[in-house]
Order: structure tokens, then C-alpha cells, then sequence
């Protein structure tokens, strides 16, 4: 194995219109296998937060929710650092398959 990669994730759905917010209990939409998965791979994070987007709209009613994820990634046994923006609304950030992904956050000594 050429690296490792361990992460921490915690996602949040807000209303915009209320205000109200919901932290998401990913063990209640994900098997540990799949969280396991999901943690350092940032286009499966996109993934889950648009599911998590059309679960609110069609499960709650929320016409616009927002969902952000505080992310943080270790690899190769170097500190945790932010992985994405815990700011940034995933929910309107559009999937891209042919480009770099601006929103994710660059490691802070790079990697070699």
C-alpha cells in the first residue's frame, strides 16, 4: 500500500427559509463499509450530499436545504487537515467529471 488516507466527516442540513438545522446521522443512510469508503473520496462526499439534498426536499418539505460537511482528511499518518470548506453549501455545487474540483481544500504542506 502506497498510502493511507483516514478521515473524519460530519454533515449538517439547514433550511435556509427557517433556519432550522439537522445533523445527519450518516449510520442511518450508510453502512460502515460505505463510510469507510466515503471519508477521503470527495466525489462520493458530493454524492451523499446531493442524496441528502432530495432527502429533505421529498422527506421534509424543504424546497432549498443546504448541506454542509465538516471534512477532515489524515494521509500518510500526517495531521488531520480540512478536507472541504465547512462553509460551502454542497448542495448547489454541480458534479464535474472533466475538471479540478475547486472546493476541495488544498493540503496545507502539499504531498509529495
Amino acid at each position: 500500500k502506497l498510502r493511507d488516507k483516514e478521515g473524519r466527516i460530519a454533515f449538517k442540513v439547514v433550511d435556509p427559509a427557517t433556519g432550522q438545522t439537522w445533523p445527519v446521522e450518516i449510520g442511518d443512510f450508510l453502512t460502515r463499509r460505505q463510510q469507510g469508503s466515503m471519508v477521503a473520496r470527495p466525489d462520493m462526499i458530493l454524492e451523499f450530499a446531493h442524496y441528502l439534498r432530495d432527502h429533505w426536499r421529498t422527506q421534509y418539505g424543504v424546497l432549498t436545504p443546504q448541506v454542509f460537511v465538516r471534512s477532515e482528511v489524515s494521509v500518510n499518518g500526517r495531521p488531520y487537515a480540512l478536507f472541504i470548506a465547512p462553509d460551502l453549501d454542497l448542495a448547489a455545487v454541480e458534479k464535474t467529471f472533466l475538471s479540478q474540483d475547486d472546493w476541495i481544500e488544498p493540503f496545507p504542506d502539499g504531498l509529495p
